[in-house]
């Protein structure tokens, strides 16, 4: 039995402690229990620290003031890219979005952070209904889901210990059928959070889609 085999048995047993955890599609998993960077529900204003010429204050700034900021002194600024892309992000202007996550990946500004958002923000733009299959339901564009994995992985290598990204990207590998990857990503995932819901639930999701794909051999 390989390793991969094996750790689907011990996974069957494990389903059962879960049963009262409902099953959901991966797109709402990811939404829910995602909360790395800033939260959906959070005012396009709010206090944040920037720093200018070695001083830091705290302002409520606007997306146009965070943009005349930038424009005055980007490289004092350069958090401020992250902040944006998230609040272009929240108002559904997605591509500038990613161009502001790219330049705070540029800039070295959060740049975990950046690179897990604009993972996120190529999953929205991919994202679509599978009308051929009603199992599947929504899924990712393949080369969208493509580079949504590559941004999970480079923050992951910015910062190895990111449950948020690992998370994410077990789903999305999970979405592309590739389950040897997405049950790694979750043992990993499990390294860092052995006791949460989102890792139950994972779990769950791994072991559903492995019962899927076995009815179809």
């Amino acid at each position: 039995m390989t390793r991969f085999h094996a750790h689907f048995a011990i996974s069957f047993f494990l389903i059962f402690c879960f049963a009262g955890f409902g099953t959901d599609n991966l797109t709402y998993a990811a939404d829910q229990f995602s909360n790395s960077g800033e939260g959906a529900s959070q005012s396009s204003k709010r206090k944040i620290r920037i720093t200018r010429r070695g001083r830091s204050s705290s302002s409520e700034l606007t997306l146009p003031q965070i943009r005349a900021a930038l424009k005055n002194d980007a490289g004092a600024n350069a958090s401020l890219y992250y902040r944006a892309g998230f609040l272009e992000e929240q108002q559904g202007n997605l591509y500038q979005a990613l161009r502001d996550y790219s330049d705070a990946v540029r800039m070295k500004a959060r740049l975990a952070d950046a690179l897990y958002r604009a993972g996120v923000v190529w999953e929205k733009i991919g994202e679509f209904y599978d009308l051929r299959s009603r199992e599947k339901g929504p899924t990712i564009q393949g080369e969208q889901l493509r580079r949504a994995i590559d941004s999970y992985q480079s923050a992951i290598r910015a910062r190895p210990d990111f449950s948020d990204a690992y998370y994410r990207l077990s789903l999305a590998y999970l979405l592309g059928d590739d389950m040897r990857e997405a049950n790694e990503q979750y043992q990993k995932l499990h390294r860092l959070e052995p006791d949460t819901d989102r890792t139950r639930q994972l779990l769950r999701l791994i072991f559903k889609r492995h019962q899927q794909q076995s009815l179809h051999r």
